[in-house]
């Protein structure tokens, strides 16, 4: 049976876990946006290469992701309700010591 893309590679099933960068928290949404939000967390999952955490308090926002599909994505923090932004596909362009 072939394996479906989600457990290739990264992810829980196995391999490594993938790189976690940091969002950057922005006081508003931008005019005309919607902020994708969750009740818990990681607020979106896939079969990517990265992870991306919450820039004020490090929660997982999105995981397993590919980092062109959350590019311009607000997330809304289901831990501390910041808003966060990615804005290129490794926003600090170093992934994240936690």
């Amino acid at each position: 049976m072939k394996e479906s893309p989600a457990s290739e590679g990264y992810g829980m099933l196995r391999g490594s876990p993938p790189p976690a960068f940091r969002t950057r928290v922005i006081s508003a949404l931008p005019p005309g946006a919607w902020a994708l939000a969750g009740t818990r967390g990681p607020v979106l999952c896939g079969g990517g290469e990265a992870s991306y955490l919450c820039g004020a308090c490090d929660g997982v926002l999105a995981e397993h992701v590919q980092p062109y599909c959350v590019m311009g994505i607000v997330f809304k923090c289901p831990r501390c309700s910041a808003l966060s932004q990615v804005v290129n596909g490794h926003p600090n362009g170093e992934p994240s010591s936690a």
